[in-house]
């Protein structure tokens, strides 16, 4: 009976957190499989997008299939190209509250247009740059670069969005059906001291290590494994290629460095290792920034950073 109590308790007053945030854009059918970027979003598209914090938006593409209005071929202002990956994109946001759309009324003597594709990785940006932006003549090309894209650089061969394989067993269905266990896994997993507890005591075999931490968060750790490493080069390397489209098609490349959140919020920083098995001091929180702008400052590309406006 006190169980029962308080799975009805828990399930008035705690929700529980979404497993993947996003996951259920891909049965949306707003992507489709692309042979040279691994996926696009279909072109005059409109679909409604459930977010798991309550609220939803809407996702309209053009006819080129970027989240944006109508490419207008006789505007003669200059033409700047955001692209990137969700944050360019404006995942969580409407159309007209993306960051290119801001740029937009921030600039009304350009013609701005958003090439941004959610889940792009480098080597995606930069295949989609050379096959359909470049076809834009743009003047000028904003790359929104995120911590995250600092990995492997593959491209999906031809798949479009893969959706989230869903656990299975008793653990999975109690965590989908019974409240009270994953209101207890939330907290076990967003408090190290417990986490480790819970190790001790057996319940759990270990807190995880690098393969489960925040993509965002890699690129700062003071000792860096091989993969990371090697993820570094690859990167670096993608950047390289986009600043050589870029001048090819005689347009200026322009680098906005989206800051990492767990850099600019304390709070977010101790939440994300709270399930890793690391500490705030084996991260560097200037260090990836850093070689990012001296990176672009060797290749002659501005940098600019946002990091103070999110503070």
């Amino acid at each position: 009976m006190a169980l029962a109590l308080a799975e009805g308790v828990v399930r008035v007053v705690w929700a529980k957190p979404a497993a993947a945030l996003g996951a259920d854009l891909v049965d949306t059918g707003l992507f489709r499989r692309d042979p040279d970027c691994g996926w696009t979003m279909a072109p005059s598209t409109e679909v409604r997008h459930d977010l798991h914090w309550g609220t939803s938006v809407t996702i309209r593409t053009n006819g080129a299939g970027f989240r944006d209005v109508e490419f207008d071929a006789d505007d003669d202002r200059p033409l700047v190209a955001v692209i990137g990956d969700s944050f360019a994109f404006g995942y969580g946001v409407e159309n007209d509250e993306s960051f290119p759309a801001r740029l937009r009324e921030a600039l009304p003597t350009c013609h701005v247009v958003n090439c941004g594709q959610t889940g792009y990785n480098l080597a995606q940006t930069r295949a989609l740059l050379e096959r359909d932006v470049a076809r834009l003549c743009p003047d000028t090309v904003v790359l929104s670069f995120c911590m995250n894209d600092i990995e492997e650089q593959e491209i999906p061969d031809g798949r479009a969005r893969a959706r989230v394989r869903a656990p299975t067993g008793v653990k999975a269905w109690l965590d989908d059906n019974v409240r009270l266990y994953s209101l207890a896994k939330h907290v076990a997993n967003h408090n190290k001291t417990i986490g480790r507890l819970c190790v001790a005591l057996g319940i759990r075999d270990r807190l995880a290590g690098y393969e489960d931490l925040d993509p965002n968060l890699r690129p700062f750790l003071i000792d860096e494994p091989e993969h990371l490493r090697r993820s570094w080069d690859k990167t670096f390397a993608e950047l390289d290629r986009i600043a050589s489209v870029c001048e090819s098609i005689s347009a200026k490349l322009l680098v906005m460095l989206v800051p990492a959140r767990q850099t600019v919020e304390r709070s977010s920083l101790e939440s994300t290792i709270s399930y890793v098995d690391y500490d705030p001091d084996a991260f560097d929180l200037e260090k990836a920034y850093v070689r990012v702008v001296d990176h672009c400052r060797g290749l002659g590309v501005r940098v600019v950073e946002a990091r103070e406006e999110f503070v």
